[in-house]
């Protein structure tokens, strides 16, 4: 006698008492009466004894029939029975499968994992991902783009993985563009170190600070000049940026752009009305050290004061003879640069000329004297 002639009741009974689920499917598959007998059976199974598995699986397929089966079966009684799904769908574009989990009444705002390291949100990891249609219909369903209790932010990671679709929906959406990574970089410090010239654009037209910094990059401004983003700094001044502000931690952006030999930053930044005689520190000197003579140039014809002392006293003029940089002292000597103006150590030019034996220096620098006199 066939095993499916007993009553149903009996075959029930019997596939209820095998203990592995690959027993109960193997009896599921051996005929369609078997098959639509006993289903049920095994996903009862399934989330009685092993936790709910085939919905885990069926996220990992996106299979929303053995999601259903599974629901039928009683998934929701279990503890979290949705986490691990919903992680999946998000991660794997799976948007069928995520409508289907959060039409059960599924919180799209659920941390999982809080207080661990990988704590995250599905909104999160589909922002991380680029998957705008999840991004969108999570927060059609009431997803929060700025969760304060969030332990990370959509917006960051979208900003970090170049997501410009998903940075785009989540501005949109009302994600605030100032929003800051657990290190306090700005989302705007991270797209000018990824140089995501577009994603900049969209930062700072929906209000991104561009004070505002990170804890080792310095203001956005700083950060691009440390990457010599031409185009991303002169975006920056257009829009507003502080030609003059910078993290304190960091060189002022002028001093920035002199100190790394940017000399195109160099004339973007004076263009913009940066000041070439800054308090506390002396460009005009870094250039003539790095024999920059083309920067020496820049400052020079945007008002740096040919004369400025720094703190050891010398001069522009006086520091380039100490350090030997014939060319540029060749160059200062154009201009009105005083022949005899002392450091603390009492060295003037003229004095430096007649120890070095430069004799057209000397000469040059006494008929300077005598005119400024």
């Amino acid at each position: 006698m066939n095993l499916l002639d007993l009553p149903t009741e009996v075959v029930v009974m019997i596939t209820k008492a095998l203990d592995k689920a690959s027993d109960i499917n193997v009896f599921v598959r051996t005929s369609r009466t078997a098959y639509i007998l006993l289903n049920h059976v095994l996903y009862k199974f399934d989330v009685q004894r092993r936790g709910g598995k085939a919905l885990v699986w069926a996220a990992q397929k996106n299979n929303q029939q053995t999601f259903k089966n599974s629901l039928q079966a009683g998934i929701k009684s279990l503890n979290k029975w949705f986490q691990r799904p919903l992680i999946i769908a998000s991660r794997s574009g799976y948007t069928g499968m995520v409508r289907l989990l959060l039409d059960e009444g599924v919180d799209p705002d659920t941390i999982f994992y809080p207080g661990s390291r990988i704590a995250t949100t599905a909104l999160y990891i589909a922002a991380s991902h680029g998957h705008d249609a999840i991004v969108e219909l999570l927060i059609e369903k009431g997803a929060n783009v700025n969760l304060e209790n969030s332990p990370r932010q959509p917006l960051v990671i979208a900003v970090t993985n170049n997501r410009k679709a998903v940075v785009r929906l989540l501005l949109e959406k009302g994600a605030n563009p100032n929003a800051q990574r657990h290190d306090n970089m700005t989302a705007l410090c991270i797209a000018v170190m990824k140089g995501s010239t577009e994603i900049i654009e969209m930062l700072l037209n929906k209000g991104a600070l561009t004070e505002l910094g990170g804890s080792w990059t310095g203001t956005p401004l700083q950060a691009a000049i440390r990457k010599n983003h031409f185009k991303i700094t002169q975006i920056l001044l257009e829009k507003g940026a502080d030609v003059e502000f910078g993290d304190n931690r960091d060189p002022a952006p002028l001093l920035m752009a002199v100190s790394s030999g940017y000399e195109r930053l160099l004339g973007l930044l004076l263009k913009h009305g940066a000041n070439p005689n800054p308090q506390n520190s002396y460009p005009l000197h870094v250039a003539i050290f790095d024999n920059k003579i083309a920067m020496v140039r820049l400052l020079l014809a945007h008002g740096a004061d040919v004369n400025r002392k720094n703190a050891e006293g010398q001069t522009p003029l006086l520091y380039a003879m100490l350090h030997k940089k014939d060319e540029i002292v060749d160059f200062l000597l154009l201009y009105d640069a005083d022949p005899v103006a002392e450091s603390h150590c009492g060295f003037a030019p003229l004095w430096v000329a007649d120890r070095q034996k430069r004799r057209e220096w000397s000469k040059v620098l006494w008929q300077k004297h005598m005119e400024r006199m």
